[in-house]
């Protein structure tokens, strides 16, 4: 049997957060399915010159391009797991550019010749992460949300350690 690379590892850990399909209002992604919203899935559809449909008709080929080129490429370039995975993670959840910025931050805090450097980021930039959700739970009134929020963020801890 062989055995999954870290793309393969990190997306079934997302997936299992990003499993389906939602419509809230007082969601700020708005409609998505499986994680991708209704706006990223129209930019790759024009970009695939496809006309634009539902985000919730997405294809399991179309959900794998639109993570793997969106989202894996962009933020973890020369990075090894389980840096790798929080950053993707992150990135699906909060934008590429939250997960720079996290990551940079993080990088002032672990020094250069840590020998657990790579998991040492990681839990820096989770630990990151937890700020703002409780920070969005408080001032921009997505508190529903938290308990989820958490859960993931408690789930991927374990599963780096």
């Amino acid at each position: 049997m062989t055995q999954p690379n870290d793309f393969d590892r990190a997306l079934k850990i997302t997936l299992a957060f990003e499993g389906g399909n939602i419509d809230r209002k007082d969601d700020p992604g708005g409609r998505t399915s499986r994680g991708v919203t209704q706006n990223v899935y129209d930019a790759y559809c024009a970009a695939h010159g496809k006309p634009p449909h539902d985000v919730y008709a997405m294809t399991d080929a179309e959900l794998h391009d639109i993570y793997y080129a969106q989202y894996w490429v962009p933020v973890t370039a020369g990075r090894t797991w389980p840096l790798d995975a929080v950053l993707f993670d992150c990135a699906v959840q909060s934008g590429v550019g939250q997960a720079i910025r996290w990551l940079e931050t993080a990088k002032t805090r672990v020094p250069d010749n840590d020998p657990k450097r790579m998991l040492r980021l990681a839990v820096e930039v989770l630990a990151q992460r937890q700020i703002l959700f409780y920070w969005l739970a408080e001032h921009r009134g997505m508190g529903w949300a938290l308990a989820g929020w958490m859960s993931r963020l408690n789930s991927l801890r374990h599963q780096i350690q």
